[in-house]
């Protein structure tokens, strides 16, 4: 009877411990009352159960995409998602977040700004503006969130930060979490080292936290039952090649003493364009190399990027033609959408571009066509994905070619299973020993 009741409790304590990191509820950040401070809000009912974070990282500028898998275990309920934006000053409001869309199952919701008093999220402290969205999931379903945003670098300092503790605001583990840097418009793994006059105490890379896998142009961290306990921060260092050695135009808008000039195209920054008066030629670009380059991907913020709610007021490429110093063109479709678009380019080597704006979405204004941002890329990324695959679950995962590793919790749960396990088959064979010297059945 002993020996039963012994194994019993070991039984016990075992189930426990393995129930200890099991728990993944969210807590959603309650943000509808401008001027109070940040509230949560628990729900025992929901958990997230995976997260990728993709960050396409540009020399002036990040595109962040962010999907969350959430699965609802009790009754159907709404809850708020936020991320936060630190406009505290003009440098951050220039710099900061914007184009901040969120998507429900492949569904655009509304998205509003909320701001908050007295607050210390992350590294930033004071007054926090906000942008939040609502989810609702119904009573033991799963609904995929996507968040998608730029950030505007500051050209001072050159550092990315990724806040992943207030973007997932709720409370409790992460099932699987993955984040992903892209490196790219000529980023390379030496834009990310420390310089030699920082010494070998500061370490390799500037980036945080440690823990990731760095390739050529990506880094990687991937993570099982994880609690996000810091910010992805990334500081840029030295120049980026840039493919691009001058941008022609067919014409250029001048309006009040401000030049639409097609230099605006390539300088890294969505928040500047080029633009152009519509007229009866077709308007084109050009894009000199200073010698022969392979082109396997085309990229374009069609439109003005600063405008985001006025997107649509002006004109902006539907049907392109890209014609290559081969004299090949190749042609592309562009969606109506304020991105940056990705596009692969059947692989040619040329001495230029030549981008002829063949149709455009006609705005409100339709004598004026912008462009945002225009790049080139020898290798082609292949890494977007549109809400069609939102819709059906992350099936991003294969694509990213990540495996996630435990948290430190997990292996410390892990290695005291075992000898749990270990002690237990120790304590029978003890015991059955025992009960043979004794001359008695076990």
């Amino acid at each position: 009877m002993r020996l039963g009741r012994f194994i019993g409790v070991l039984i016990s304590a075992v189930l426990l411990v393995l129930t200890i990191p099991a728990a993944a509820n969210a807590g959603s950040g309650y943000l509808g009352t401008p001027g109070f401070p940040l509230k949560y809000q628990d729900s025992s009912d929901i958990t997230l159960e995976k997260q990728i974070t993709q960050v396409w990282l540009h020399s002036g500028f990040a595109e962040v995409e962010e999907v969350y898998q959430f699965y609802n275990n009790g009754e159907a309920q709404e809850f708020a998602m936020g991320l936060p934006d630190d406009a505290s000053d003009k440098t951050a409001i220039l710099y900061g977040v914007y184009n901040f869309k969120g998507y429900v199952n492949g569904n655009e919701v509304d998205v509003r700004t909320v701001h908050t008093n007295d607050q210390e999220v992350g590294g930033l402290k004071g007054d926090i503006d906000w942008y939040v969205h609502n989810v609702f999931i119904p009573e033991n379903q799963r609904r995929i969130v996507v968040d998608r945003y730029w950030i505007r670098l500051d050209p001072l300092r050159r550092k990315l930060v990724i806040p992943l503790r207030p973007a997932t605001s709720w409370k409790g583990n992460i099932g699987e979490a993955y984040y992903i840097v892209h490196l790219m418009g000529g980023l390379s793994e030496q834009n990310i080292i420390y310089p030699k006059t920082y010494g070998e105490y500061a370490g390799k890379y500037s980036v945080q936290p440690v823990g990731f896998t760095a390739g050529k142009d990506e880094l990687k961290w991937a993570f099982k039952n994880y609690k996000p306990g810091q910010d992805i921060e990334v500081e840029l260092f030295g120049k980026n090649e840039n493919m691009v050695s001058e941008v022609k135009a067919s014409g250029s808008l001048n309006e009040n003493g401000k030049e639409y000039s097609p230099n605006l195209v390539n300088d890294k920054d969505p928040a500047t364009a080029w633009a152009v008066l519509n007229s009866d030629m077709r308007e084109w670009l050009t894009f000199s190399f200073n010698d022969k380059r392979w082109v396997r991907e085309f990229r374009i913020i069609p439109g003005y990027g600063s405008l985001e709610n006025m997107y649509k007021f002006y004109n902006r490429p539907s049907e392109i033609t890209l014609r290559f110093s081969d004299g090949s063109s190749q042609h592309f479709s562009l969606q109506d959408s304020l991105d940056m678009q990705y596009f692969a380019v059947k692989p040619v080597q040329t001495k230029y571009v030549k981008l002829e704006i063949d149709d455009a979405y006609k705005g409100i204004y339709s004598n004026v066509t912008y462009i945002s941002e225009v790049e080139f890329g020898e290798l082609a990324s292949g890494l977007k994905f549109g809400p069609a695959k939102w819709k059906i679950g992350l099936d991003q995962l294969e694509a990213l070619n990540v495996k996630p590793r435990y948290s430190i919790t997990d292996t410390i749960t892990i290695v005291a299973t075992i000898l749990v396990f270990l002690f237990i088959a120790w304590q029978v064979i003890v015991a059955i020993r025992g009960r043979a010297v004794k001359g008695r059945p076990f």
